[in-house]
């Protein structure tokens, strides 16, 4: 994988739909369907809780960074990285 421009620490297996609140298991789709809503992003991989993505635009990593920090995914509080 390229080098990541945007890391999100701690996201929990399991999570509510924000749309329907059934519990669902949290994968690569759900994270490429939220991160697509700060810009394009071109890979995403998810290991161990661990998502590491690539923006095209450093400009959208940094924004989904600054409003993803420290919010709440089903029981877990995640945390994020933008890096430059």
């Amino acid at each position: 994988m390229e080098t990541p421009n945007f890391i999100l620490y701690n996201l929990p297996r399991w999570a509510p739909l924000c749309d329907t609140n059934q519990l669902t298991l949290v994968g690569y789709e759900n994270m490429r369907d939220t991160l697509r809503k700060f810009g394009s992003v071109k890979v995403i991989s998810i290991n161990n809780g661990t998502v590491y993505a690539k923006f095209y635009n450093t400009k959208n990593a940094k924004k989904a960074h600054e409003l993803i920090n420290r919010m709440m995914i089903g029981n877990n509080i995640v945390r994020t990285q933008y890096v430059f």
